[in-house]
C-alpha cells in the first residue's frame, strides 16, 4: 500500500468514519510494518493538532479549508517559514464561523474517540514489541560516537536509526546523520530527539548542524526558539535557564522565538550570535566558537588530511636555525637573519615564529614544488606594522599567498594577482588556506569560503619555497612579512572545502 492510501486510511479511523473491515486492515497494517507505524503517530499528532488550535481559537473550519489546513500543517512539520506562512493564508476571516466551547466538543468527540482507539491499535503492538516506546525510523542513524555515556545505561550503537527517538546523552559526542544529508553532533550532557529527516528538538545541552545545500530548511527546536538553517553550519545549546544561544559558524540562519506571537525572525551571517529569552526576545550576544565540538575525532585524524603533503612545517623549533618539514619529505628549512630562540613565540599549535628585522625561512627548490594543482595553508597572527605586499608562502616567478596591510588576503600566480579585500585584527590568530584544482583558485579564512575565480595555471619555475619572504636578501622591505606564522603546508592537490575546514578544527581542537 502507498502513503497516498495507508493516510486516507488513517484520516477515516481518526476522524470515526472507518468501518469494522477498514479497522482490521489497519491494525493488520501496523502490525506488519514498522514504517507505517512510525507514519501513523506523525498523522494522529497532525490530527491532534488541528483539534487542539480549533479548540484554541473556538472556531470550525469549512470542510475544502479543513482539508487545506491539515495539509498545510503536515508541510510545516518541517518547520519552514514557508510552510508556516502557507497555514496563516490557508483561513481568510469570511470562512471561519465562531462556536461555543460545547460545540467544539460536539464535533471533535468521535473524532477524539478515534484516536483514542487508533492509539490502543498502535500500542497492542508496540507494548508486545518495544514497551513504552514510539519505534525508530531511519530518518537518522548514528554515524558515530565518542566517549559517550547514555542516561539509562544502554543507547544505540554506530548504524542504528533514530529517528523518533530521545537520545539522552550524560557525557560525550554522537553524531546523527539525517538522510537528508545534514548531520548533528549532540554534546552531552543532552537531550535531543530527530523527528524527521528535515530536523529535531533540543530540550537540554549543545549540538552543531552541518547542512548541506540540498538539506536547506533543515531545523533544530527547542521550547522557546527555532533555527532555520539555508545551507550552513551553526550551534544551539539549550541551558538549565531561560536563555538559549545560537552561533552561526558559516552561511545563514534565520532564528524565531516561538514564545512571541509579534518577534519577527532575524537572520544571522557567519560569525553572528544572539540568544533568545522565554519572553520572545532575541539579542546579540558575543561569537565563541570555542563552545561547541564542530567536528568528531575520527574525522580530525583522517588519514586524507595527509594526502599530497609537499611540505608541513610546524614551526615549533626554539634552537638554531633550522626549520623541520613534518611530512617526512625532507624540505627542511633555514632561518635567515635571526636564531630560533630569538623568534620562537607560543603559536596557534605549540609553537611558532614571529618575524622581525626582515628574518624569513628559505626551502631548497625541488622538482615537487613544481605545482599545477595546490593548497597553501598558514596560521598567521600579523603585527600592527603590516607591509603592503606581507608573503607568508611564496615561490618567485610561480605562485604565493600574501597578507597586503592587514587589509586584504591575496592568493597569486606570478602573471595573475586576486586579491579578497578583508580586514584582519591584529596580533589575532587567523587561518589562511588558498586551493587552485587546475581551474578554480579558492581563498579560504578560517575554514570557510570567502571567494573563487577561475584560473590558468601558474608558471613553473626553479626557485626555491620561502616563508615571510618573495626574495632572499631582499632590500624591498615592503614584502616581508610582519607578525607570526604557524603551521605552514603546502600540497600538491586542491582540498575540498570539507578538508579545508577540517584542518582548521584541527588546529582549534589543540588550543
Amino acid at each position: 500500500m502507498d502513503h497516498a492510501q495507508f493516510d486516507l486510511l488513517v484520516d477515516r479511523h481518526l476522524d470515526g468514519g472507518l468501518d469494522l473491515d477498514g479497522q482490521d486492515r489497519l491494525e493488520a497494517l501496523l502490525r506488519s510494518d514498522a514504517s507505517l507505524r512510525a507514519r501513523f503517530w506523525d498523522l494522529a499528532r497532525i490530527h491532534g493538532r488541528i483539534a487542539w488550535v480549533a479548540q484554541e481559537r473556538q472556531v470550525e473550519l469549512p470542510a475544502n479549508e479543513a482539508v487545506a489546513a491539515d495539509r498545510a500543517l503536515r508541510d510545516s512539520s518541517t518547520h519552514t517559514p514557508a510552510a508556516r506562512s502557507s497555514t496563516t493564508r490557508s483561513t481568510q476571516p469570511s470562512d471561519i464561523r465562531l462556536r461555543t466551547r460545547g460545540a467544539f466538543w460536539r464535533r471533535f468527540a468521535p473524532a477524539l474517540l478515534a484516536a483514542s482507539v487508533a492509539i490502543a491499535v498502535g500500542m497492542y503492538y508496540l507494548v508486545g514489541a518495544v514497551p513504552q516506546q514510539i519505534p525508530a525510523t531511519t530518518d537518522a542513524v548514528i554515524a558515530d560516537l565518542a566517549d559517550v555515556r547514555w542516561q539509562d545505561g544502554n543507547g544505540p550503537a554506530i548504524g542504528d536509526a533514530v529517528g523518533n527517538r530521545t537520545l539522552k546523552l550524560t557525557a560525550g559526542l554522537a553524531q546523527v546523520r539525517f538522510t537528508s544529508g545534514a548531520t548533528v553532533i549532540v554534546h552531552g550532557p543532552a537531550t535531543f530527539t530527530a523527528h524527521s529527516s528535515r530536523g529535531g528538538k533540543l530540550d537540554q545541552g549543545r549540538v552543531v548542524a552541518r547542512v548541506p545545500e540540498g538539506a536547506k530548511g533543515f531545523t533544530i527546536e527547542s521550547d522557546i526558539a527555532r533555527v532555520v538553517d539555508l545551507g550552513t553550519e551553526f550551534g544551539f545549546s539549550v541551558g538549565n535557564g531561560a536563555t538559549h544561544n545560537v552561533q552561526v559558524f558559516d552561511g545563514l540562519v534565520q532564528v524565531f522565538a516561538t514564545k512571541s506571537p509579534i518577534a519577527l525572525p532575524q537572520a544571522l551571517h557567519r560569525g553572528e550570535a544572539v540568544h533568545v529569552d522565554a519572553h520572545g526576545a532575541i539579542a546579540s550576544t558575543t561569537f565563541d566558537d570555542q563552545t561547541y565540538t564542530r567536528a568528531m575525532p575520527a574525522e580530525l585524524s583522517s588519514p586524507a588530511l595527509t594526502s599530497g603533503l609537499v611540505a608541513w612545517w610546524k614551526l615549533d623549533e626554539s634552537d638554531g636555525t633550522i626549520v623541520r618539514d613534518a611530512s617526512g619529505n625532507g624540505h627542511d628549512g633555514v632561518l635567515q637573519r635571526a636564531t630560533l630562540d630569538q623568534v620562537h613565540v607560543p603559536g596557534m599549535v605549540g609553537g611558532a615564529l614571529r618575524f622581525i628585522n626582515h628574518s624569513y625561512i628559505e626551502v631548497a627548490k625541488h622538482p615537487r614544488f613544481h605545482l599545477v594543482e595546490m593548497t597553501l595553508h598558514a596560521w598567521v597572527k600579523p603585527a600592527a606594522n603590516q607591509r603592503i605586499d606581507a608573503q607568508i608562502v611564496s615561490k618567485q616567478g610561480s605562485y604565493g599567498l600574501a597578507m597586503p596591510r592587514n587589509e586584504a588576503m591575496k592568493f597569486y600566480f606570478w602573471h595573475m594577482d586576486r586579491v579578497i579585500d578583508l580586514p584582519f585584527t591584529v596580533d589575532r590568530w587567523v587561518n589562511l588556506c588558498a586551493t587552485f584544482d587546475g581551474a578554480i583558485r579558492r581563498f579560504y579564512v578560517d575554514g570557510v569560503l570567502i571567494g573563487s575565480i577561475s584560473s590558468p595555471t601558474p608558471p613553473v619555475t626553479n626557485d626555491p619555497i620561502r616563508i615571510g619572504a618573495l626574495e632572499g636578501l631582499s632590500k624591498d622591505v615592503d614584502r616581508y612579512f610582519q607578525g607570526a606564522i604557524d603551521e605552514v603546508r603546502v600540497y600538491s592537490r586542491a582540498l575540498s572545502d570539507n578538508e579545508v575546514r577540517l584542518l582548521h578544527l584541527q588546529a582549534t581542537a589543540q588550543r
